[in-house]
C-alpha cells in the first residue's frame, strides 16, 4: 500500500502514544520512564508507517546487455528494454532500536531544557524538532529497498547462432524475464 495508506495508522499511533503518556504522568510513573515509553511507542508508529511503503520501479535494460531467446540462447539487446517492479522496505532491528534511543535522547534533552532559568520555549521546541528530524532522517536512510522485477520481452537481439553446421547468425526477440533488485531510500 502507499504511505498515504499508511498515514492514518501513523496519526493513531502518535495519539494513543501522547495519550498513554498523559496516563502515565497522572498515575505518577517516574519520568524517565515515561520518556523511554513514549520514545518506543512513537519508535514504533514511525517504523510501522515506514514499512507500508510500496516501492514501485520502472526498468530500462541497457543496450548491449544480454537477452535470453528461446530456443536460441542469449544475444544483445539492440535497443533499450523495459520492464517494472515492486517490492518493500525492510529495516535491520537494530536500527529501530537506533531510532527509539534517539527519540529518546530527543525527549530527555527537553526535559532538562525546561528546567533550566531562563529557557525559551521556542528554542526547545525548535530543538526538539530539529533533533527529531535527524533521528527520523537518519531511520529512514537505513532502509533496504527489494524489488521483484518484470522485464518485457519482444526486444531486438543479435548474436544468436544457429546449431547447424557452419553456424549461422539468426535475429531474434528477447523473450520476457524475471529478477530481483535491491536498494536503499536517498
Amino acid at each position: 500500500m502507499p504511505l498515504s495508506a499508511g498515514r492514518f495508522s501513523l496519526f493513531d499511533a502518535i495519539k494513543a502514544a501522547y495519550t498513554k503518556t498523559k496516563d502515565s504522568g497522572a498515575a505518577g510513573d517516574p519520568p524517565d520512564d515515561i520518556i523511554k515509553e513514549l520514545a518506543i511507542d512513537l519508535g514504533d508508529a514511525i517504523h510501522d508507517y515506514m514499512i507500508t511503503a510500496q516501492v514501485i520501479t520502472t526498468v530500462t535494460v541497457d543496450p548491449t546487455q544480454s537477452g535470453l531467446h528461446i530456443p536460441f540462447g542469449t544475444g544483445k539487446y539492440q535497443s533499450p528494454g523495459s520492464g517494472t517492479g515492486d517490492g518493500t522496505i525492510s529495516f535491520e532491528s537494530s536500527e529501530l532500536d537506533t531510532l527509539k534511543s534517539d527519540i529518546e535522547a530527543a525527549l530527555q534533552k527537553v526535559s532538562t531544557a525546561g528546567a533550566e532559568d531562563g529557557a525559551d520555549p521556542d528554542n526547545i521546541i525548535g530543538d526538539l524538532g530539529k533533533d527529531l528530524t535527524a533521528g527520523i532522517h537518519k531511520f529512514a536512510l537505513t532502509a533496504k529497498v527489494e524489488t521483484n522485477v518484470d522485464v518485457v520481452g519482444g526486444i531486438q537481439l543479435l548474436g544468436y547462432m544457429t546449431t547447424s553446421a557452419p553456424p549461422v547468425a539468426v535475429p531474434a526477440t528477447s523473450s520476457p524475464g524475471t529478477g530481483k533488485g535491491e536498494g536503499s531510500l536517498s
